[in-house]
C-alpha cells in the first residue's frame, strides 16, 4: 500500500509545499531462488506460517534455510523436510492441508533436485567418503608391514569418532594435529619395537644333529 503525503516547509518566508511518498509494504518472506519453483510455492504456502524467522517451530527457519545440496549439512536439512511432508507428517492436521496433488508436485520437485545432487556429488567424489584408518587397522597395518604380530599400539591413539556405532566411517574419523602426533608417535614406537637391539648381528652358531642321537 502507497500512501503520497505533502510537507510544507517555510523557504525565504514563503510557505513551499514539497510532496514525497512513503511506500509502506508487508514484507513477505523471501525463500532461496535455488529451491525448485513448485518447492518454493509449496513452503510458502503451507510451511512459513510456522516456520519463520519468528515462530521457527522445531527449531527450523525455512526462510534462512539456503538450498545448498552440495553442502552435506544443507542436503540433510532438506531431506528431513521433504521425509516429513511425504509421510504426511507436515504441514500438521490442525492447519490447512494441501491436495494430494500439491503434496506430490513438491515431493516430486524437491526429490529430483536432491537425487541430481546426490548424483553429481558421486560422479566427483564417489559414494564413500575419503577416510583415515583408525586406530584398529593402523595398528594392524603396522604389524603387516614390519612383521611384527606383537605390536600393541592401538591404546597409545585417540578414541575414534563413530557415526550409527560404527568407527569406519569417513565423515566422523577427523584428522588433527593431536592425532597426527599421536599417530606419528606409534609409528616411531612400532619401528623401534621392530628393529635389532644390537648393532653387530649374532654369530651364527652350527651344530649337528645325529639319528643315532
Amino acid at each position: 500500500m502507497a500512501a503520497s503525503l505533502v510537507s510544507a516547509r517555510r523557504f525565504n518566508g514563503k510557505k513551499v509545499f514539497v510532496p514525497f511518498s512513503l511506500l509502506f509494504a508487508v514484507a513477505a518472506p523471501v525463500l532461496p531462488r535455488d529451491l525448485p519453483r513448485a518447492s518454493r510455492l509449496f513452503i510458502e504456502q503451507y510451511c512459513v506460517e510456522c516456520h519463520d524467522a519468528d515462530t521457527q517451530k522445531g527449531g527450523l527457519d525455512l526462510t534462512a534455510l539456503k538450498f545448498d545440496p552440495a553442502n552435506s549439512t544443507n542436503f540433510s536439512s532438506w531431506v528431513l523436510v521433504h521425509d516429513r511432508v511425504s509421510n504426511g507428517e507436515m504441514p500438521p492436521r490442525k492447519k490447512a492441508r494441501p491436495a494430494p496433488e500439491q503434496t506430490d508436485a513438491f515431493v516430486k520437485s524437491l526429490a529430483s533436485s536432491l537425487t541430481a545432487a546426490e548424483q553429481a556429488r558421486a560422479a566427483q567424489e564417489g559414494r564413500a567418503t575419503q577416510r583415515r584408518l583408525n586406530r584398529y587397522e593402523y595398528e594392524n597395518a603396522l604389524r603387516d608391514l614390519l612383521h611384527a604380530p606383537w605390536l600393541q599400539v592401538r591404546d597409545s591413539l585417540p578414541e575414534d569418532g563413530e557415526a550409527n556405532r560404527f568407527n569406519k566411517i569417513g565423515d566422523a574419523l577427523d584428522i588433527s594435529h593431536v592425532q597426527m602426533a599421536r599417530y606419528l608417535g606409534a609409528a616411531e614406537y612400532a619401528l623401534r619395537q621392530a628393529m635389532a637391539t644390537q648393532a653387530d648381528p649374532p654369530r651364527p652358531k652350527v651344530r649337528h644333529y645325529y639319528a643315532r642321537d
